[in-house]
């Protein structure tokens, strides 16, 4: 038996490859064997930071063992990949691998360490063809091979080796993934729990987290007499009161822990603006709008881009909130100037700075950027939300998105209500943890919601993309990417966040949501309690 191959199939965040091969199964008279498994695009996520299937790249993790009396020449080795009907894929290297990912998910490196990095790391578990394989040594890596863009792996796969006495071929049969592999809950309150150690947690640790976030409630008083002294003169309704710290655990998509009044609608603040970026991404895959790197001002001819510097504004800068953009809107203007207005959150005057050059949290300028996208969908973005989204993922009735009071303007000779991007100034979203629960667990899952992608996961990849300046921040989400805003979380988690606190957050390495408001801190030390319970 002088040389034996052997594939198997996961895809997803560059990690290590699998601990154990996939058996043979397959042989030629000169002692060439080989085994596969089927790859598909959930089983993407498990070893590279994107699903490769949607890049237009399949991915077959191989083993190739020597078991003759001499050496082999793996250069001389063809690998072929054919689906049932004889249309071939062809090979590409792992950088072109990359490239097409990045591509697809509008993904750009500013730091070019960062670039090499990444690069290196899909080198890494390529397979190596350019040395001999010695007598008894086994060789594992990716071979990659570019498909159609967002087209699943097709259900049969042959793969051909050629190359090596007589030519080998393997039929690979995909394993179906149906929809109970991966559970999304049913509509309304009818959302599945487990027993933390059905998810591989374990209770007593979990129960010491809870206890900690329970204990940890915001000092905020409860009926927001602190309001406009923290952010300055009202624009919009504001609760009478809150409710107290309330928060749910979401692992492999059950509730495993849930405490507080979770179905209290009650406002989140600046994570409504995760909600927001949401909704430039549907405008983009819907094709309202064609780039994100279009300026506004070709969209937009309310004269609020009018200016020469203005003008320059991109909905990529609105959204990473670089767009620096200058003017009076709702009564409320870019600068920030004047404690009436803006109470403990005025600033003082500065130089402005070259629309995406500058960061700066401005919920003047998300406003702005949020009226922009009502003017691109022609109608209320609550409406677009709900269509689009919240009715989608099974959200209730209960949660609204209110404007200010002074906020009516006309779209296309009609009367509508634009919408701000939090409750600074009064407003804004409202809404329960448990339709927050599932709007993290959208994004969890890369967008796709049971059999329909809500939104695409190349949006997803984008939003999640560090900007150039300023904090850990892609389009109106919190990142974690260099570590430092949970520095006891997995550097891929993220979240939408809101004053209160109010807090979204998502740990794909875990498979974990979590939604926790009214707390104090920034959530760090909940999560890493969280995270200490998983046991597998």
């Amino acid at each position: 038996m002088p040389l034996s191959l052997s594939c198997g199939g996961k895809l997803y965040d560059v990690a290590p490859l699998p601990g154990t091969a996939p058996a043979l199964s397959a042989g030629d008279p000169g002692g060439l064997r080989l085994g596969a498994n089927a790859i598909n695009g959930d089983e993407a996520f498990e070893l590279f930071s994107a699903n490769l299937p949607l890049a237009g790249v399949i991915a077959v993790e191989i083993e190739l063992s020597n078991d003759a009396a001499e050496s082999i020449n793996t250069r001389n080795l063809k690998f072929e990949l054919r689906d049932s009907a004889g249309v071939k894929f062809k090979r590409i290297s792992s950088k072109n691998a990359l490239s097409r990912v990045m591509d697809y998910y509008g993904v750009s490196f500013y730091r070019k360490d960062a670039r090499n990095r990444t690069r290196d790391d899909y080198a890494a578990v390529e397979f190596k063809t350019d040395s001999p394989l010695g007598v008894q040594e086994s060789r594992r890596g990716y071979l990659f091979f570019q498909s159609k863009v967002e087209s699943p792996v097709p259900d049969s796969l042959v793969l051909n080796v050629t190359g090596y006495r007589e030519p080998l071929s393997l039929r690979i049969e995909q394993k179906p993934v149906t929809l109970s592999s991966v559970y999304y809950p049913e509509p309304g309150d009818g959302w599945k729990r487990k027993k933390p150690e059905e998810v591989g947690m374990d209770g007593r640790r979990l129960g010491e987290a809870i206890a900690f976030a329970q204990a940890s409630e915001t000092r905020r008083p409860r009926d927001f007499s602190d309001q406009e002294t923290i952010f300055g003169k009202l624009l919009g309704p504001i609760p009478e009161a809150r409710g107290g710290t309330n928060g749910i655990v979401i692992r492999h998509g059950y509730i495993v822990a849930e405490f507080g009044e979770t179905d209290r609608v009650e406002p989140t603040y600046s994570a409504a603006k995760s909600f927001l970026s949401t909704i430039l991404g549907l405008a983009l895959d819907r094709g309202l709008i064609r780039d994100v790197n279009d300026p506004v001002r070709n969209y937009i001819n309310d004269g609020g881009y009018d200016s020469e510097h203005n003008s320059k504004i991109t909905w990529h800068h609105h959204a990473q909130q670089t767009s620096e953009w200058e003017g009076e809107l709702f009564g409320k203007i870019h600068t920030f100037i004047g404690e009436t207005e803006f109470g403990r959150g005025m600033r003082q005057p500065r130089e402005i700075k070259e629309p995406g050059t500058f960061y700066e949290y401005n919920d003047v300028r998300i406003n702005r950027f949020s009226l922009s996208l009502l003017r691109v969908w022609k109608k209320p973005l609550p409406q677009v939300l709900k269509e689009e989204v919240m009715d989608k993922i099974g959200a209730s009735a209960t949660w609204k998105y209110l404007p200010y009071k002074n906020s009516e303007v006309e779209v296309d000779g009609k009367k509508m209500m634009s919408v701000s991007g939090g409750t600074r100034w009064g407003g804004g979203l409202w809404i329960n943890t448990r339709d927050e629960a599932r709007f993290g667990y959208l994004f969890l899952r890369r967008g796709k919601w049971g059999d329909e992608q809500i939104i695409s996961g190349k949006w997803v990849g984008m939003a999640l993309t560090p900007g150039a300046h300023g904090p850990d921040y892609g389009y109106l989400w919190w990142l974690n990417s260099q570590g430092k805003q949970w520095p006891d979380a997995p550097k891929s988690s993220f979240a939408a966040v809101g004053f209160g606190s109010n807090t979204i957050w998502v740990d794909p390495e875990h498979d974990l949501v979590v939604v926790w408001r009214w707390h104090q801190g920034n959530g760090n030390e909940f999560f890493k309690r969280v995270i200490a319970a998983i046991n597998e």
